[in-house]
């Protein structure tokens, strides 16, 4: 099992780091209905997140250990074009990085006023954006990786979705517990994040693609 928390450590770190759910917490904690909807997003991130890392493991996992062995070839070049995609992802990043943004998105603006079932709901989608199912398949990957029985499987996933969820879930409870002392930080990270740096975007593109392509070349 702590083979397989290993191979997801990186992964659930790429989630984690993912700027589009963390700057639609921010804005929700910045909107008037934080209180609601901050959390009800934060609720369908966590059950999106663990509903795509199962549906990619479940198939592979629950497989025969002969049809598992097999597939071993199958599974490594999978994890070769997963690895390759991140690692075009940087290189392309580093070499059109995008320019700063003269005005706020639109969406901004609307993402404010959603209501706590739509901001559930948009939880639930964002699990879906490429990205997201690019570090799906590899989670699924390194889930299927060894025959682990069911219970251990149960707390492979529930780590990787804890660590994959914390820079969420840390500013939504921070927020809730003292919403004053937390304005002043909330706007200079959605500052930062509408403007990031291209640095660690293409460095946690390049690490985890080297990273998932390695995997990937042992098992072929």
């Amino acid at each position: 099992m702590l083979a397989t928390i290993g191979r997801l450590l990186p992964l659930a770190l790429a989630v984690a780091l993912s700027t589009t759910p963390l700057l639609v917490t921010v804005l929700l904690l910045l909107s008037p209905k934080q209180r609601w909807s901050a959390p009800a997003f934060l609720a369908g991130w966590i059950v999106g997140l663990i509903v795509v890392t199962a549906v990619f493991t479940a198939t592979l996992t629950w497989l025969p250990p002969a049809d598992m062995t097999a597939l071993q070839p199958a599974i490594g070049w999978t994890e070769i074009v997963l690895g390759a995609v991140l690692i075009g992802s940087g290189v392309w990043k580093l070499l059109h990085p995008s320019p700063p943004r003269l005005a706020e998105p639109a969406w901004l603006n609307r993402i404010a006023t959603l209501g706590p079932v739509s901001c559930a709901g948009v939880g639930l989608v964002l699990n879906i954006r490429p990205k997201a199912l690019v570090l799906g398949t590899a989670a699924g990957l390194a889930l299927s990786a060894h025959a682990l029985p069911l219970a251990e499987l149960v707390i492979c996933i529930l780590v990787y979705t804890v660590i994959g969820v914390s820079s969420v879930a840390v500013p939504v409870i921070l927020t809730l517990a003292s919403p004053q002392t937390m304005i002043k930080p909330l706007v200079a990270l959605k500052k930062r994040i509408i403007n990031p740096s291209q640095t660690v975007t293409v460095v946690v593109a390049l690490m985890l693609g080297a990273l998932i392509l390695g995997d990937g070349m042992t098992r072929v």
